[in-house]
């Protein structure tokens, strides 16, 4: 069972990269179903139109408040019916509507540290995606000790 995925982004891309890159080698049995973005015109966003997967862009500008840009967000990648929502570089908290409309829907920040005390390091940002892994099994004892050991090494960085 391929997982389709929705990956929110707001730059770079370079852990949208990666997950594109797992997907295309099998390496996950996982499919990114869209990508979204904040911002317009971001890397990101033709990294995704390179690998063949559509994108929406969501800015503040063109709705009322941030509430309205984070639910049709959702409205969005509950269109494509993605099954595991990932925060790969996405810049905004989301409001809370965004979990209300994407109900039962897990999502997941890729971010490499302890926010909002510890920036991520290189180190940590490096193994995000065997906890994406993880998640994606189901191995779900297997993902909570990877969180138990990523902030031990965190720790460990910071002494």
């Amino acid at each position: 069972m391929t997982l389709p995925v929705a990956v929110l982004v707001s730059g770079r891309g370079s852990n949208l990269q990666a997950i594109l890159d797992a997907c295309a080698s099998g390496e996950l049995d996982a499919r990114v179903a869209i990508v979204v973005s904040n911002h317009a015109g971001v890397p990101a966003l033709q990294r995704a139109a390179l690998a063949g997967v559509p994108s929406a862009v969501f800015t503040l500008r063109t709705y009322t408040d941030r509430a309205a840009a984070h639910a049709a967000m959702a409205d969005a990648i509950a269109g494509v019916r993605a099954e595991l929502v990932v925060l790969a570089g996405f810049d905004h908290i989301l409001a809370p509507i965004f979990f209300v409309r994407l109900a039962g829907v897990p999502v997941i920040n890729l971010h490499p540290a302890l926010l909002p005390l510890f920036g991520g390091t290189p180190a940590v940002w490096a193994v995000s995606l065997v906890f994406f892994q993880a998640v994606l099994l189901g191995d779900l004892f297997h993902s909570f000790q990877f969180i138990i050991e990523r902030q031990l090494l965190i720790m460990m960085v910071i002494l």
